[in-house]
């Protein structure tokens, strides 16, 4: 199993209330889709840390002018809090690219 399954599956354990796991999902993984200039190996590795991440996401949702660039930035800084969560507690390093 890939990371992102295996992130899937331990938010449907632990987070079983979320009615939203795909979107968490979709969210935490959004930092490898696109060409932030920062990636996840860097916030896991503290190369940058997730203000950082934080004020790319605002930047960029500014310019693509949605209608709630802080707000939208908080939704994904919280998925992707939950999956360096998942790794942190269980050592999952599978390739995730």
């Amino acid at each position: 199993m890939e990371l992102k399954t295996n992130f899937r599956l331990y938010l449907e354990k632990n987070y079983s209330q979320l009615k939203s796991i795909s979107t968490i999902v979709s969210d935490a993984f959004y930092i490898e889709r696109k060409n932030l200039g920062i990636g996840l190996n860097d916030i896991l590795t503290g190369k940058k840390d997730l203000e950082d991440y934080r004020k790319v996401l605002i930047n960029i949702f500014v310019k693509n002018k949605r209608k709630n660039p802080k707000s939208d930035a908080s939704g994904y800084l919280s998925a992707i809090k939950k999956l360096i969560e998942y790794i942190n507690q269980t050592k999952d390093i599978t390739k995730y690219k």
